[in-house]
């Protein structure tokens, strides 16, 4: 049973910070990190991405429901160990010129609203019985 809840949180985990974990470090964010990343995005005038990043272009809001699911996975799963520390860092050295060009096509933020992150939103919903507090 504990190798399943390690594989589902570690697959979890990997599927988040590569689609579009909140930055943890943004204004108004309240995050317990383990490790500070090595390079603190700033935000870009003008563009969704420097903030939230891919999941906030994909809605065009920070404050849309299912980015608290994505924001609680972070906090209490990612930010709680060297790997997925490493993980968000990386992720928030690549994903704002993402998130930016994500954010200027209507098109593409459906897209990855309704393939990507909605998906995953689901999945983390689902499996919050194993990593939720």
């Amino acid at each position: 049973m504990k190798i399943t809840r390690i594989a589902v949180i570690l697959l979890l985990g990997i599927l988040l910070v590569s689609a579009f974990a909140c930055n943890p470090f943004a204004p108004g964010s309240t995050p317990t990190p383990t490790a500070t990343p090595t390079a603190t995005p700033t935000p870009t005038p003008g563009g969704l991405g420097g903030l939230c990043f891919i999941a906030t272009a994909a809605y065009g809001t920070s404050s849309a429901a299912e980015l608290d699911t994505l924001r609680a996975f972070r906090d209490e799963v990612l930010l709680q160990n060297s790997l997925g520390s490493r993980l968000v860092a990386l992720y928030y050295e690549i994903s704002p010129p993402l998130a930016d060009f994500i954010s200027e096509h209507e098109v593409l933020r459906t897209l990855v609203r309704e393939l990507l992150v909605d998906p995953v939103v689901s999945l983390a919903k689902f499996t919050q019985g194993i990593w939720g507090d």
